[in-house]
C-alpha cells in the first residue's frame, strides 16, 4: 500500500510539469515534446476529471493542476495496487 502511493505519487512529480509546461496550439511541442506527450497520457483520467468537475470559470493553472495530480495520483495508487497484487505470488 504505502509503496503504491509512493511509486504514484513519484510518477505524478516527474510527468505533470511535462504535461503542462510543454503545451502548445495542438499538444506538446518543443524539445521535451516526447516527454509532454507521455506526461499528457499518463495524466489523462486526470484531466479529464479536472475538466468535468472543475467549472469553466476558474481559469487559474495552479488550480487545475493541484487537482489534476491529487485525481491522477489516487488513480494510479489504485492501479499500481492492483498490478502488486496481480503479479505477486501467493504461498
Amino acid at each position: 500500500m504505502k509503496k503504491s502511493i509512493i511509486i504514484a505519487v513519484i510518477v505524478e512529480l516527474l510527468t505533470l510539469p511535462p504535461a503542462i509546461l510543454t503545451t502548445g496550439h495542438a499538444g506538446p511541442e518543443g524539445p521535451l515534446a516526447l516527454a509532454g506527450w507521455f506526461g499528457v497520457l499518463v495524466n489523462l483520467p486526470g484531466f479529464f476529471i479536472v475538466g468535468l468537475i472543475i467549472p469553466t470559470q476558474i481559469e487559474s493553472l495552479v488550480v487545475r493542476a493541484v487537482a489534476a495530480f491529487i485525481i491522477n495520483a489516487a488513480f494510479l495508487t489504485g492501479l499500481f495496487m492492483l498490478l502488486a497484487r496481480l503479479f505477486t505470488k501467493r504461498k
